[in-house]
């Protein structure tokens, strides 16, 4: 195995995992200190100097649960593009036997133009010929 192969199956399952742990610890961590810090905040169990360095840890919170979550749902990215494709497979299908027919008959329709276009070249491509 070579350090540049991407399509590594046991790389990435251990990649996810990991990012799977650090997200739900992201997660967990940030929505505790975020509810904690609200609390603190607007419980009024603090002093006015104490306020902006929780409202600072309050906003901080927030901003690793939300990180948590981008980092989770992207841990999942593999699971939503599968998801996804099953929802939209049946459409597909209709879509492309829909469409099947309606493509030989515009081929069948667009064949003589096709035939005109050949003709007109083949006349070019002689005339082309005879003048040198």
């Amino acid at each position: 195995m070579s350090d540049r192969e991407y399509l590594n199956e046991e790389k990435y399952r251990n990649t996810t995992r990991r990012l799977r742990i650090v997200s739900l610890l992201m997660i967990v961590l940030g929505l505790t200190g975020f509810i904690g810090c609200g609390i603190l905040l607007f419980g009024h169990f603090l002093s006015f100097d104490q306020s902006g360095l929780v409202g600072f840890a309050w906003i901080l919170c927030m901003a690793v649960f939300g990180f948590g979550l981008v980092l989770y749902f992207t841990s999942r990215q593999r699971e939503i593009s599968a998801y996804m494709i099953q929802q939209q497979m049946p459409v597909l299908k209709e879509t492309v036997r829909e469409l099947t027919p309606l493509a030989g008959e515009t081929a069948k329709d667009l064949a003589p133009a096709a035939g005109e276009i050949a003709k007109e070249i083949a006349k070019g491509v002689k005339e082309g010929l005879k003048d040198e």
